[in-house]
């Protein structure tokens, strides 16, 4: 058996371990790069579009009638309390203002009634004094006692009917008040939704407002990411689109999770993305800078 074979083999072999051997400090660096970034937290990236808490708020009309006046226009500040709108109504308004006479003359003729009480009271304290003094007849007395106590008892009954001239008036102010659309919260006026002149029903919008609340983001963030998501993570939000020089990122940080997945409420087109579904949290922001609501945007999350 010849040995030659085995001898010209063994110095290639040789070469061969030489060379695995130099490759091998290389390969070490590689692996310790991916465990440290694989040790890194992950950040979640996520679309989202800026929002007021509860929306834009439809002011609607409280009764049905003609839209006589809109006291604001797009795009006013308005304070809560302030006047809207007003409901035009003839034939209350009318009532209202016969009311008002009717009260004012109960006034004036229950001030004439109360003006006879001492003039009357008067009278029978002297004809009393006289009629111990044996100078006056005792019919005179009974006469003035009787004449006070009507006029006392028309004064009570004026009193009455003044009550419910006022109560009427105050009813009918009531229904006019009700027909004066006032702002329910400081806020912005976004739309109007009714011209003046037109008849509207009860509950229909007459402007939308956009309440001057703290905007927040509502981000949604991939069925595949979901997992890593939780209250507490900070958040860094931009604008979607391109964006100024020094555009800084605006901070947040995560108030709420939602309780479910569902379709995302950000795609134009939601089948594009092949059913995919996403898990939608909540993002409160330190300040909201520029932003607007309904601005889209994109967020980075992480701890």
């Amino acid at each position: 058996m010849s040995l030659r074979p085995c001898l010209v083999c063994l110095p290639a072999l040789l070469a061969l371990l030489s060379a695995c051997s130099e490759r091998a400090p290389a390969a070490a660096p590689a692996v310790a790069a991916v465990a440290a970034a694989a040790s890194q937290p992950v950040a979640l990236v996520a679309r989202g579009k800026v929002e007021v808490p509860g929306g834009l708020l439809e002011v609607a009309a409280p009764l049905e009638g003609s839209l006589r006046t809109l006291a604001v226009a797009e795009g006013q500040t308005v304070h809560r309390g302030q006047l809207l709108a007003v409901l035009a109504s003839p034939a209350l308004e009318q009532e209202a203002a016969v009311a008002q006479a009717e009260l004012a003359l109960a006034r004036s003729k229950q001030q004439q009634l109360t003006q006879r009480i001492a003039p009357a009271r008067s009278l029978l304290a002297r004809l009393d004094e006289a009629e111990r003094a044996g100078a006056a007849d005792p019919v005179r007395s009974d006469e003035a006692r009787q004449a006070l106590r009507e006029a006392e008892s028309a004064v009570r009954v004026g009193a009455a009917e003044l009550a419910l001239t006022q109560a009427r008036l105050q009813s009918l102010q009531v229904q006019l008040a009700q027909r004066r659309v006032l702002a329910p919260v400081d806020g912005l006026v976004q739309t109007e939704l009714a011209p003046v002149g037109s008849r509207v029903a009860a509950g229909r919008p007459l402007l939308s407002l956009l309440p001057a609340r703290a905007l927040r983001v509502r981000a949604e963030v991939n069925e595949a990411l979901a997992p890593a998501l939780h209250t507490g993570l900070r958040a860094s939000v931009v604008p979607d689109g391109p964006q100024a020089p020094g555009t800084a990122p605006l901070a947040g940080r995560v108030v709420r999770v939602g309780a479910m997945y569902g379709s995302s409420r950000l795609d134009d087109e939601p089948l594009a993305r092949g059913g995919q579904r996403v898990l939608e949290c909540w993002i409160e922001l330190e300040t909201a800078g520029a932003l607007r609501a309904g601005q889209w945007v994109r967020v980075n999350l992480h701890e």
